[in-house]
């Protein structure tokens, strides 16, 4: 039983006889672009690398970095941002209108504008609030060895290069030959 009469249809392409066909063509042609944009699609560790990162390091590692944490916030590791500075964890996983980090680079707030000097471009603004959507990978673990220790008054005090100078009491033993040894280099050898 025929609903369509190919005599009204005479060159025409598509025809009820390869309609399945047609369509299983179709459909596994969506199926193998989806696949292969999924196999595509940019990694979490991959958005950070290629977006966030090079945006901390221009803007915020000069700052909230290994030699120096205004604010005592240390952007340079996941453990830096987590614990955040003075006014508490810089990010905020999955949470981007909540995230300090967020409200800073916005300028939405007068008193939290971050840099500093310019606000970041649009697309870098956007980059930052998705990765923070998506939970803010970062596969940087441990903060730097470069560190700037902090000492308190206390320790300050007692820290050798703060001590008043003052000559040393050395031993000193003259050997047969005339020469001046430390008695300590002399009872190593004997």
């Amino acid at each position: 039983m025929r609903f369509v009469d190919r005599s009204q249809f005479p060159n025409s392409a598509c025809s009820l006889d390869d309609l399945p066909q047609r369509c299983c063509f179709v459909g596994l042609t969506i199926c193998l672009i989806l696949r292969a944009s999924l196999c595509f699609a940019e990694t979490d560790n991959d958005f950070f690398e290629s977006r966030i990162r090079p945006a901390l390091e221009k803007h915020c590692i000069q700052c909230h970095g290994s030699t120096k944490q205004e604010g005592g916030l240390r952007l340079d590791s996941r453990t830096g941002w987590e614990k955040g500075g003075d006014s508490g964890p810089a990010v905020l996983a999955g949470k981007p209108n909540e995230s300090l980090l967020i409200q800073a680079v916005k300028y939405n707030n007068p008193n939290l504008q971050m840099p500093p000097s310019n606000k970041l471009a649009a697309h870098e603004i956007a980059d930052f609030e998705v990765w923070v959507t998506r939970g803010a990978p970062d596969p940087r673990r441990e903060l730097t060895t470069e560190t700037t220790p902090r000492m308190t008054v206390e320790r300050a005090r007692s820290f050798w290069s703060f001590q008043a100078l003052r000559r040393p009491n050395v031993l000193s033993t003259r050997v047969k030959t005339g020469r001046l040894i430390r008695s300590t280099l002399l009872s190593s050898h004997a």
